[in-house]
């Protein structure tokens, strides 16, 4: 009786004390191939709904337009709130000079472009600014801090979202983390495998606005089995003196 428990518990202990190494490695490489390129699959992020933007335009002699009190010190997502330009339910924005300027679905680079042509019957010598007020993103799940994280830059990638809330937990799911981006009124659920580097040929490289990344566990987790091969060695062992004070008592 005694060696059937032990060889119970040690198959026990080998088939979930451990997670693979192919389960949590981070684009994983093919041996054979010492060097990879890979094209990424960047696009201009597309302005959506209650987007806000942040507009300059300067010439020569001053700046005329430009968000309220802009040049301030402090930045956070309040101030941006109040003081930029928000793109409404109708797709859009009403800014000085030229009044209101529908912006819904288009870049950065096409609603600069628009501005100008706009601008031009007033002015000669100018230049327009626009950019996002930051790069807004959610994650959830098995994540060390989860929470929603704002990039003041352009073109961030899904492993400065990764650096900046603390990696992933050990037993996350890195095959299957489900994204949530939204794209007009619609929001499309797409699955990234993090260990591929084919990633990078993706729409999914980068991030986009508003995004939410929902990372699984795996299911050596939703067993109930410890984190680490030291804390299943514990509950195993555990299992163990149950079962040979149950194995003492019957003999006695």
């Amino acid at each position: 009786m005694f060696r059937k428990i032990l060889a119970f518990a040690i198959v026990l202990l080998c088939s979930f004390s451990c997670v693979p190494l192919e389960e949590i490695a981070y684009l994983q490489t093919e041996k054979e191939k010492n060097d990879q390129v890979y094209e990424l699959n960047y696009d201009d992020y597309a302005v959506g709904y209650n987007d806000i933007l942040y507009i300059a335009v300067k010439t020569q002699e001053d700046e005329f337009l430009k968000n309220p009190e802009r040049n301030t010190a402090f930045s956070s997502d309040a101030f941006f709130y109040l003081s930029g330009y928000t793109v409404d339910e109708k797709g859009y924005i009403d800014i000085p000079v030229v009044g209101e300027v529908y912006v819904f679905g288009q870049t950065i680079s096409q609603i600069k472009i628009r501005l100008k042509e706009l601008l031009s019957t007033y002015y000669k010598n100018f230049v327009v600014v626009v950019k996002p007020t930051g790069v807004k993103v959610s994650i959830l799940g098995e994540v060390v801090k989860p929470g929603t994280y704002t990039f003041y830059q352009n073109n961030v990638t899904i492993f400065e979202l990764l650096a900046r809330c603390g990696d992933l937990g050990q037993l996350a799911n890195r095959k299957r983390v489900k994204l949530l981006r939204h794209t007009d009124d619609n929001v499309t659920v797409h699955y990234i495998d993090l260990t591929q580097q084919s990633l990078f040929s993706t729409d999914f490289y980068y991030i986009q606005p508003e995004d939410v990344f929902y990372v699984e566990p795996l299911p050596v987790k939703t067993w109930g089995v410890g984190k680490t091969g030291f804390s299943s060695l514990q509950i195993v062992m555990s299992i163990l003196s149950s079962a040979f004070l149950i194995v003492n008592v019957i003999n006695n």
